[in-house]
């Protein structure tokens, strides 16, 4: 295990006081600024993405599905769950684990002339969502790195083999003052047999919150429409959710974003103990109560394609940026 070289307090005052020096520096001479940029990694390898001189996200591109291994402050401590890629950390819980970090994936696709050859309970597709025998595979073809981020192009697989569907995966950051904005943008393409994504709770774009901010351990979860706690938040529509707690003593907090752009707009599958996932796709048999009248499962045809953008947000002190950092990510990238 390797333990997070920003986690405890004098490393965590030198990592601050490294990380506002840059931005010093940056505004004193634009010519200087910092790269966000990718770190080519071995084969097989995870894939940096960082912020100045500091490593915040760490993306693995084998395994089950693609997923980041850890998301961290640039100047402050980890804030997603290491388990299952860490089997030992040390106060983490082991449940669910199928949620690997942050990840995309959906628990009920559903493809014309495709039937599973052993069906799953209450799944009429494919699941993708959790892992194991039956289940289908996410499977990185190619990476490409980007001055300030990762594109993966990416199969989605039934458990034989065989293609179903493709996508493309872009992940960038920024800063937004002293803080941590990650952008995620999937393209979904049909190929020559109709899609659908069937109306179930598991998917789609999730996070595994580390143990800290877990409700058993004070996190206080929030939405952009005043919803508090997982009663609250579970199956509303909502802008964002926010999650504010205490990491080492020190106040953080991390809220996801879903883009007003996105044709659907998501229902928030949120756990108190860690899991916040914006599902775009669940219906009235999900149960998300803002779903009830949202009509049929959606469907892309033969060769079409749906464009989805999240974003996650990781800050220091207080939840007063949250609305201003959402109103940075909703801006057109330059």
């Amino acid at each position: 295990m390797t333990p997070s070289p920003l986690r405890g307090s004098s490393r965590l005052v030198t990592g601050s006081f490294l990380f506002l020096l840059s931005l010093a520096a940056l505004a004193a001479n634009p010519a200087h600024r910092p790269v966000l940029g990718t770190e080519p990694s071995p084969h097989d390898g995870p894939l940096n993405l960082r912020l100045g001189d500091a490593t915040v996200l760490e993306l693995a591109t084998t395994g089950p599905k693609p997923h980041a291994l850890f998301v961290r402050h640039p100047a402050g401590p980890t804030v997603t769950r290491r388990f299952p890629m860490i089997k030992d950390h040390p106060g983490e819980t082991r449940d669910h684990p199928h949620q690997r970090g942050v990840w995309f994936a959906h628990g009920d696709l559903i493809v014309a002339g495709q039937k599973p050859t052993v069906p799953l309970p209450g799944v009429a597709g494919f699941d993708f969502w959790s892992e194991g025998l039956g289940r289908g595979r996410i499977e990185v073809q190619s990476h490409q790195a980007d001055a300030d981020r990762i594109i993966l192009e990416i199969r989605w697989l039934r458990p034989m083999g065989t293609e179903l569907l493709r996508e493309r995966q872009t992940w960038s950051v920024a800063a937004v003052g002293t803080d941590l904005l990650i952008r995620f943008e999937t393209e979904l393409r049909a190929g020559a047999a109709a899609v659908t994504f069937g109306d179930t709770k598991e998917g789609t774009f999730g996070l595994r919150l580390c143990e800290d901010l877990t409700a058993k351990r004070g996190g206080q979860m929030t939405n952009s429409q005043g919803g508090r706690g997982e009663a609250g938040c579970w199956g509303r529509t909502a802008d964002w959710v926010h999650v504010q707690g205490t990491i080492d003593t020190e106040e953080v907090g991390l809220a996801l974003f879903d883009d007003p752009r996105n044709e659907p707009r998501a229902a928030w599958h949120v756990r108190g103990y860690g899991l916040l996932a914006a599902n775009p796709f669940g219906r009235a048999r999900s149960g998300f109560p803002d779903r009830k009248e949202a009509g049929p499962p959606l469907e892309l045809a033969a060769g079409a394609s749906l464009r989805l953008r999240y974003g996650i947000y990781v800050h220091r002190g207080k939840a007063d940026r949250v609305a201003d950092a959402f109103a940075t990510f909703c801006k057109p990238e330059r």
